[in-house]
């Protein structure tokens, strides 16, 4: 019975974030100050509140896995408003570009200044903090970061998205 899933504490910690990311979204909306971004404003309220309370983050994280698994789908899912907003995003091509770049190299610039404060491992796993999460794990696992296989989703390995996702990659 060591295999066993605490449904309990699944349950209770993937509710909780999306009670105080929804909260968070709706203090956003109210006050509509850049600074209280729900993204933002919700992860660190979590930090907090996972510090304060002794909860593991590995814990967590395994916990909280089925959010992170619905990030796949949802990075797809925003291909379609992007292709179909191709026009806008040619036209803007340079303003894009600069911001693009102008990232990277802060990114880049970021990871440099704080590598010797925090270590080659942490460093290594930093690089990644550029890009989506979906496409950070799938570059971390290449790299040798260890990402154990969540327990509740040994059946959902070959799942595929629609035809109308696939086609606006193609």
């Amino acid at each position: 019975m060591s295999a066993s899933i605490n449904i309990l504490g699944d349950g209770f910690w993937i509710a909780f974030t999306l009670v105080v990311f929804y909260g968070c979204w709706a203090i956003y909306r109210y006050v509509n100050r850049p600074l209280l971004h729900p993204v933002l404003c919700s992860t660190l309220l979590l930090v907090v509140i996972i510090a304060v309370t002794g909860h593991p983050v590995a814990t967590y994280r395994q916990e909280t896995e089925p959010l992170v698994w619905l990030l796949g789908p949802a990075v797809v899912a925003m291909a379609v408003p992007i292709w179909e907003r191709r026009a806008l995003i040619v036209g803007n091509w340079r303003m894009l570009l600069t911001a693009i770049g102008s990232s990277i190299i802060f990114s880049a610039g970021s990871m440099l200044l704080i590598r010797h404060l925090i270590g080659g491992e942490l460093a290594r796993a930093l690089v990644l903090k550029a890009v989506t999460a979906p496409v950070a794990l799938g570059i971390a696992e290449g790299n040798g970061a260890h990402r154990p296989r969540p327990r509740w989703r040994h059946g959902l390995r070959h799942v595929r998205y629609g035809s109308r996702a696939r086609a606006a990659f193609l």
